[in-house]
């Protein structure tokens, strides 16, 4: 059975136990509670969380500030959230809760059966996203390795057509100008098409990624987003080289010019800090 653990944040401790107690029956669910937006937002931040229920009217961060600001933190800008009120029911109330980022809605007071079953709905769509988006990243993942194979295919059918080139009598004219018109062509394809359907893939998976990356980090150059996308995927320093064009020892100080800007600290892992855009 799997867990989840659910975060209750009202600043009425009495309202906070009514849900725990309509819940109570479901042994898979596990909760943190906190009467406070700041407080909220913390344990976000610290903890494992699946889904987090939030009443809206609450002193010195609402439950909308509160939602702004899990939004615009990478690190809990995910996490589904239900708004729970007895006030703000108003149809432009919901749309200021939809709009700042909440996927449901749920009146005060809340009862057992339309509780249990928003909460049950929600978990099931972003477990069915995180699922879809992991198999997607396969997909692509698969791409990526498909275009290094292929490109080194291409790598290496340039060195022959080189060879062929050096032994060309230089009277053959005719035969050295297909000779380069080849091997132009095929740089041309390798270069430039293989980069563009592999964004292009990218980008509908990671719709986001490179936005939120230049926003965090106004001072990476398009190289350095080119290399955060291939790392995104995991891609190993080699399969980056035969993508990109580029010797391994290359990708390698690119890595690390990246972390510099990232301003990464020696423990922080790369793939991890990448995977959170």
């Amino acid at each position: 059975m799997t867990n989840y653990n659910i975060l209750i944040v009202d600043d009425e401790f009495q309202n906070i136990q009514t849900i725990t107690e309509l819940l109570d029956n479901y042994p898979e669910y596990h909760f943190y509670t906190s009467t406070s937006g700041k407080l909220a937002y913390e344990i976000a931040k610290n903890e494992k969380i699946d889904i987090i229920l939030s009443d809206w009217h609450m002193p010195k961060m609402s439950g909308l500030e509160l939602i702004k600001c899990l939004k615009s933190d990478l690190k809990t800008k995910d996490i589904p959230i239900v708004m729970i009120t007895g006030i703000m029911t108003s149809p432009e109330s919901l749309q200021k809760a939809f709009d700042a980022g909440v996927v449901d809605f749920i009146r005060k007071p809340a009862e057992k059966i339309e509780l249990v079953s928003r909460i049950k709905s929600v978990i099931k769509i972003f477990e069915y996203q995180k699922c879809e988006i992991i198999f997607k990243n396969q997909e692509l993942a698969t791409h990526a390795v498909y275009i290094s194979k292929n490109n080194s295919f291409l790598i290496n059918l340039l060195s022959q057509i080189n060879e062929l080139q050096a032994t060309t009598p230089s009277k053959n004219k005719l035969l050295k100008n297909k000779i380069n018109q080849i091997e132009i062509n095929i740089e041309s394809q390798t270069n430039d098409n293989s980069w563009k359907r592999f964004l292009y893939y990218f980008q509908q998976i990671h719709p986001n990624f490179e936005k939120s990356l230049i926003e965090n980090h106004s001072d990476l150059k398009p190289s350095d987003v080119k290399l955060a996308i291939f790392l995104r995927l995991n891609l190993s320093s080699k399969e980056i080289a035969e993508i990109a064009f580029l010797q391994v020892n290359s990708v390698k100080t690119a890595r690390y010019r990246l972390r510099k800007k990232l301003k990464l600290a020696t423990g922080d892992n790369l793939n991890s800090y990448l995977l959170s855009y």
